[in-house]
């Protein structure tokens, strides 16, 4: 059995190509998510495992080779940060939305618009 897997890991080294690209694209789709209101909350959950898989393909690949893994790192680490800040200002948009209708109640806002 160790046979196998010494002759597999000859003829497919692994260099942390995979892991590189999937940290890239996971980043790639938590900076998209991050920059939607409502919606940062997936791109916060999404740029963890985004910049874990970016961090190991990095140590994993040769020194020639960590673009991907440099990309997907920096992708991460924006929409990290970027879905902060998207939190703080929706939360904060719907705070002073609430706050402009009166009570505070976003039902009272609806009867009063729609005239319910």
């Amino acid at each position: 059995m160790s046979e196998e897997r010494d002759l597999m890991e000859a003829q497919f080294p692994d260099n942390g190509g995979g892991i590189s690209v999937a940290g890239m694209v996971i980043g790639i789709v938590a900076a998209v998510f991050a920059h939607i209101p409502f919606l940062c909350a997936l791109g916060l959950l999404l740029s963890i495992p985004a910049i874990i898989c970016a961090s190991k393909g990095r140590k994993r690949a040769a020194r020639n080779k960590q673009g991907i893994a440099v990309t997907g790192l920096v992708l991460g680490w924006v929409a990290f940060g970027m879905s902060i800040f998207m939190s703080l200002y929706t939360g904060l948009f719907a705070y002073v939305f609430l706050r402009a209708t009166g009570d505070g109640s976003l039902e009272e806002w609806i009867h009063r618009t729609y005239l319910l």
